[in-house]
């Protein structure tokens, strides 16, 4: 029987300048670092993060295991954190996400206690006082936005920046190889996409509210292109989803895209006369690229 109670998985791409605050967060947890084993996935990293990595597993108290995953993308990296977990038990972080103290106790008893296959925790996106006031309005401070206590929640949807999970049900789920950042290739989406497929499969999902990790946001992550890139990805991550799921014919999917273009179209000038309004500027420009993004992604052919 494994002697830890669960295992924090993180998977990592060139982030040697974070992960080391992601350590010292860990660190601190009420859980005791005896009761819990942090798992590395190195999706291939050009910089040093292997050698940081294997210094702190040598040198600090975390029980850290490091497994080099070199096919390129967060889902293969995901996948194999996966099967590289020994645990009955797992949470996903994010490498630039800092647990609060009792982060990691609050999952496992939610996991442990409820039977739960799926439980969502919470992140707070914590930004530079550098970014650019007007960019708060198109971005979220908390994720999800579930409050209250932990319960039971069917349509629920959680994120690999803290989401726990009963590791021999997730092992039949996995993550798609089609979605998930790959390098700067940024079309994420795999978690939602592993979510609504754990639903179908008839998983049990609660959330824990009181869960929560503070999500380091760089400032190189926070400007108009890069955003407006990271929308118009999530409109093709969410249209390849949508046709996934329906199955749509070639027809459906030419009609969708012709129904999705003109509504862009339409959005157009609203998008124009929001600027004028400071407030609604970004908020419409984003929501503008994540329409442009379906309209794209439903005339793609499935792979």
């Amino acid at each position: 029987m494994n002697k830890y109670k669960i295992t924090v998985l993180i998977c990592t791409w060139n982030r040697a300048d974070v992960i080391g605050r992601c350590f010292d967060a860990l660190e601190k947890q009420t859980l005791g670092t005896d009761n819990f084993e942090v798992l590395i996935i190195d999706n291939n990293s050009t910089d040093n993060t292997a050698a940081l990595v294997k210094e702190r597993a040598e040198k600090g108290p975390l029980h850290i295991r490091y497994v080099l995953e070199d096919r390129q993308g967060q889902s293969f990296a995901r996948n194999r954190a996966l099967d590289e977990a020994r645990t009955e038990y797992a949470q996903f972080l994010d490498d630039d996400c800092l647990a609060r103290p009792d982060c990691l106790e609050l999952m496992y008893n939610a996991l442990s206690e409820t039977g739960a296959d799926i439980v969502c925790g919470k992140t707070i996106n914590i930004y530079p006082d550098t970014m650019p006031k007007i960019i708060e309005y198109g971005m979220p401070y908390v994720f999800p936005t579930y409050t209250g206590k932990r319960r039971v929640m069917p349509n629920a949807l959680g994120t690999t920046g803290n989401m726990g999970l009963k590791v021999a049900f997730a092992r039949g789920i996995r993550f798609s190889k089609e979605l998930g950042y790959v390098g700067n290739k940024k079309v994420g989406g795999e978690d939602t996409d592993f979510c609504l497929r754990a639903r179908a499969a008839g998983g049990v999902f609660v959330v824990e509210p009181s869960s929560i990790c503070d999500h380091l946001i760089q400032a190189h992550r926070i400007n108009f292109p890069d955003r407006w890139r990271t929308s118009y990805a999530y409109g093709i991550m969410r249209a390849r989803i949508a046709v996934k799921e329906r199955k749509m014919s070639a027809p459906k999917r030419l009609a969708m895209f012709a129904f999705l273009a003109v509504t862009a179209a339409i959005q157009a000038p609203f998008v124009l006369v929001s600027f004028l309004v400071p407030h609604y500027a970004l908020r419409s420009f984003l929501r503008f690229a994540r329409y442009c993004g379906r309209a794209h992604g439903f005339l793609k052919p499935e792979d």
